[in-house]
C-alpha cells in the first residue's frame, strides 16, 4: 500500500487549516447529520508485512438523537439489549451504526507454502457489527455486538492476493494453511470519563472490554487530545472485531478543528483467536501443532491527527504495541511487535 499521497493531502490540508487561509470560514452545525466512514488499514507505512497487515470498514453513524429510542436511520440491529448496558439521562446524545469489514494477519514468512508453526496463523475475518452509544463531553458509554466468519469464507486470501498484485508485495503461499472456518460473535462495551477538560486539551480514562470466541480482553486506557478540539471524544481506529466503532465528535459551528490525539492502554487477554488458533474447531492443523507462546498482557501506542469539518472529516493514526508473541517462542525472523496505520474518511449529510 501506498501512503505517500495521502500523507501529502493530510499535510496540506493541515498547513492550509493552520495559516487560515481555507478554513476559516464559518459554516452550519450539522451535528444532526448522519455519518459515513470508511477506513483503510495497513502494516506497510511501518515496512511491515507480518500479524495485522490489511484491512477495511464501511460504517454509518446516525444523527444525534435525545434518547436511545429515537435513534435511527441505520441498518443497526440489537437496540432493545443496548439498553441493558446504556444510560438513560437528561442531556446525553445517543448514535448508533453499523460497520461492515474485513481484516487479516500472515506470518512473517509469505514465500512458504509450509505450514508454518513457529510463527502467528494465516487468518482472515469477514464480520458486520451494530453500535450504540450515549455520550456528551464528559462522559460516554458504549456497547455493542458483532457478527463475522474466520477462515475461508473471509475470502482474505483472493483480496491479499489481488491487493498483492497491484502493489509492490511478496505472493502469499500458505493461505491454504489458514485457520478453518469458524462463526464468531462478539459483545463489546466500552465506558470513557473525562479526566481533564481544557480549551486546547483534555484527557479521559476509559475502560473496553470484549467477550468473543474471536478475542476476549480487558482493557484500560488513558486518551489524550491536543489542539483545536471539538466536543466529545477521540475516535480509536481499532480493526472491525478489536473494538467498537463510535462517533462521538460534535462538528464546532466555528467551521474547522483540528487536533492530535495520544492514546494508551494495556490490554490482559483471555482468548485470542490471532495468536491461539480456532477456539472451537480443534482439528485445524496450526491450532492443534503451534508451537508459538502467546502474551497474556499488551500494551499499545496510538497517535491519531483528525482534521474536522463540519461536512467531512479526514484522520491519520498509526499504532504499535508491545511484543504479542514471546519472543523465543517464535521464528527467528518472525516479529514479536505488531504495528500498522489508518487512513479515515468522514462525509456527514
Amino acid at each position: 500500500m501506498k501512503w505517500g499521497v495521502p500523507i501529502s493531502v493530510l499535510a496540506f490540508l493541515l498547513f492550509t487549516c493552520g495559516v487560515g487561509s481555507v478554513c476559516a470560514q464559518e459554516t452550519p452545525s450539522l451535528e444532526q447529520s448522519s455519518t459515513w466512514r470508511i477506513e483503510f488499514a495497513n502494516d506497510a507505512v511501518f515496512d511491515s508485512d507480518n500479524q495485522f497487515t490489511n484491512g477495511f470498514a464501511l460504517q454509518k453513524h446516525s444523527a444525534l438523537a435525545p434518547s436511545l429510542e429515537e435513534t435511527g436511520g441505520t441498518a443497526a440491529f440489537g437496540k432493545a439489549l443496548a439498553r441493558v448496558f446504556l444510560p438513560n439521562a437528561d442531556g446525553l446524545n445517543y448514535r448508533e451504526a453499523w460497520s461492515f469489514g474485513q481484516n487479516m494477519q500472515t506470518p512473517e514468512d509469505k514465500e512458504s507454502p509450509d505450514l508454518v508453526l513457529d510463527d502467528v496463523p494465516y487468518l482472515g475475518m469477514l464480520a458486520w457489527s451494530s453500535s450504540f452509544i450515549a455520550f456528551d463531553d464528559r462522559r460516554l458509554t458504549g456497547f455493542g455486538w458483532l457478527v463475522g466468519v474466520v477462515g475461508p469464507a473471509s475470502l482474505a486470501e483472493g483480496v491479499q492476493k489481488a491487493v498483492h498484485k497491484i502493489t509492490p508485495g511478496t505472493d502469499p503461499l500458505g493461505w491454504a494453511n489458514q485457520l478453518d472456518n469458524e462463526p464468531v460473535l462478539s459483545l463489546i462495551y466500552t465506558r470513557k470519563r473525562k479526566i481533564w477538560r481544557g480549551r486546547n486539551f483534555d484527557a479521559a480514562l476509559a475502560f473496553n472490554g470484549s467477550l468473543s470466541n474471536f478475542i476476549t480482553y480487558g482493557e484500560l486506557a488513558v486518551e489524550m487530545r491536543l489542539g483545536r478540539l471539538p466536543q466529545g471524544f477521540t475516535y480509536v481506529p481499532d480493526p472491525i472485531g478489536h473494538g467498537l466503532h463510535y462517533q462521538a465528535s460534535l462538528p464546532r459551528d466555528s467551521g474547522t478543528a483540528f487536533y492530535v490525539s495520544f492514546i494508551a492502554r494495556g490490554t490482559g487477554l483471555a482468548v485470542d483467536m490471532l495468536r491461539e488458533g480456532n477456539t472451537f474447531v480443534n482439528d485445524n492443523p496450526w491450532t492443534e501443532l503451534n508451537t508459538i507462546e502467546p502474551e497474556d498482557f499488551v500494551a499499545q501506542g496510538f497517535l491519531v491527527l483528525n482534521l474536522e469539518r463540519p461536512e467531512w472529516a479526514l484522520r491519520m493514526s498509526f499504532w504499535k504495541t508491545t511484543d504479542t508473541v514471546k519472543k523465543e517462542s517464535l521464528t527467528p525472523r518472525g516479529d514479536s511487535e505488531n504495528e500498522g496505520g489508518t487512513i479515515t474518511f468522514e462525509w456527514r449529510f
